[in-house]
């Protein structure tokens, strides 16, 4: 798209060309996501396979769109394998076969992203505004899905202080929703390190959105929903929760090593590598030890150590 953000200010009808994108990709997100308050949709498998002609069909909108609405046809294979897939998916019945044109699915668009690391595509439409860069574009749709982690917390919290009547707090879940939340804003704020090296290739972009995905997993394990916000204990929602909380951590903490590592951000993090190991090592012990007391002083011992390294390191 950034490609194409110098059309948008021709012409009001070019603003509207490229409004149709979001608005085929919301389609297709609602169709595949089943609305929680139907009792009667627990069979996520036969619901899917029931709306896979209207899924299908929004995917091959799309494509159809694309090819049709494109100033750039260098994707035209992409995009006509595209088609085949979502007719394909239309016409087959058996839902066995649709599992397959599933996978191929899967195998086609991961050959893609090889591909676009191999021999990188060059578009013949590129903007001259240097007002408006490709790392400001990459850029804003990351923020997006930061905000959207920062509102979780600001509605979790909101949950927790509106129904305080009914609630059994813990210091040690509170500790450890704002030892998240501190996490969350320290990654946004050296997320600019990454900047220069989403623009270069697509999986360099797709892989730095993992980081704040995996937040996003965290701030839903660790504040419970709001139609269970009333009559809980917090202590005990936290401990029936804590090894996917922990896991999750372990997860972001070694893909955020590893990104940093594939970013080259050694020269500008310096010793924040040696505290993500140690945030490694830390998270590795919480999954082994089951003591109650070690899970008592856990949170206090990270954000401690966490803070230290915010005012005295960093």
């Amino acid at each position: 798209m950034w490609d194409r953000s110098i059309q948008m200010e021709n012409d009001f009808l070019s603003f509207l060309e490229i409004l149709v994108y979001p608005m085929l990709f919301y389609l297709i997100s609602s169709i595949l996501f089943r609305n929680l308050s139907r009792k009667d949709l627990e069979d996520l498998d036969n619901y899917f396979y029931n709306r896979k002609i209207l899924l299908m069909s929004a995917l091959g909108a799309y494509f159809l769109y694309d090819q049709v609405a494109s100033y750039d046809k260098n994707d035209i294979v992409y995009t006509i394998i595209g088609l085949v897939f979502s007719i394909s998916g239309i016409l087959v019945k058996n839902k066995r076969y649709f599992r397959v044109i599933l996978i191929c699915g899967i195998v086609i668009i991961t050959a893609y992203l090889v591909q676009s690391i191999i021999f990188p595509l060059h578009s013949n439409f590129t903007t001259t505004d240097s007002s408006y860069t490709k790392v400001e574009h990459l850029t804003i749709f990351v923020s997006f899905i930061y905000g959207f982690v920062v509102a979780v917390y600001l509605k979790g919290w909101s949950y927790l202080i509106k129904d305080w009547k009914s609630i059994r707090y813990s210091w040690g879940h509170l500790i450890w929703t704002l030892f998240s939340f501190i996490i969350l804003i320290t990654v946004w704020w050296n997320s600019w390190i990454r900047g220069g090296y989403m623009e270069v290739k697509l999986i360099n972009f797709q892989i730095s959105l993992l980081p704040p995905l995996l937040l996003y997993m965290i701030s839903l394990v660790i504040f419970p929903e709001k139609k269970h916000a009333k009559n809980i204990d917090l202590t005990e929602y936290f401990d029936s929760n804590r090894r996917s909380f922990l896991w999750l951590f372990l997860i972001y903490f070694v893909v955020n090593t590893l990104l940093s590592v594939f970013f080259k951000e050694m020269t500008f993090i310096g010793f924040t590598i040696l505290f993500r190991v140690l945030a490694i090592l830390v998270t590795i012990t919480a999954l082994i030890i089951r003591n109650r007391m070690f899970h008592k002083l856990l949170p206090y011992i990270a954000i401690s150590i966490f803070i230290y390294y915010l005012v005295v390191i960093h």
